[in-house]
């Protein structure tokens, strides 16, 4: 009976120094970000959305890890965006060190919120992993002119 007890007492710790929690980094939570107007690859008006892990203003640079989506302007909501997307314009990619893109899964624009858009997402990228979330992003006006 000793043996068995002490075979569990290992198993158990085997166990939990192994687990979901066995010094994996947590899943980066892309709450934050913004959406401006840019101009696309062959000069015409685009959305480029920004998911970030921290705030981020207007005018700022986004700090890595971020995903970013070209898309086109003339949306309304609520706008699911699911992926591999047809027009390769469109695809999102995660920048952390390189940049990957995503293989599959959906971006919901749910609704407009003051100066911001809020929304969802659930995607799954190129190496393998994963991220799902909500997020609530600024809504960034500039005017451009595309040539």
């Amino acid at each position: 009976m000793r043996a068995i007890a002490h075979l569990l007492g290992t198993v158990l710790i085997v166990a939990a120094s192994h687990g979901s929690s066995g010094g994996e980094p947590p899943a980066a939570a892309y709450s934050y970000g913004s959406m401006v107007n840019s101009c696309g690859p062959t000069d015409q008006a685009v959305m480029i959305l920004v998911l970030t892990t921290r705030s981020l203003g207007c005018n700022q640079q986004p700090s890595e890890p971020y995903i970013s989506l070209m898309i086109d302007p003339g949306f309304s909501f609520p706008k699911t965006i699911t992926f591999p997307m047809r027009n390769r314009n469109g695809d999102a990619r995660r920048c952390a060190g390189s940049c990957e893109p995503v293989a599959s899964g959906t971006i919901v624009l749910d609704q407009a919120v003051k100066k911001g858009i809020a929304g969802h997402y659930e995607l799954t990228f190129q190496e393998g992993d994963s991220a799902a979330g909500s997020f609530q992003i600024r809504r960034c006006s500039q005017r451009i002119v595309c040539w």
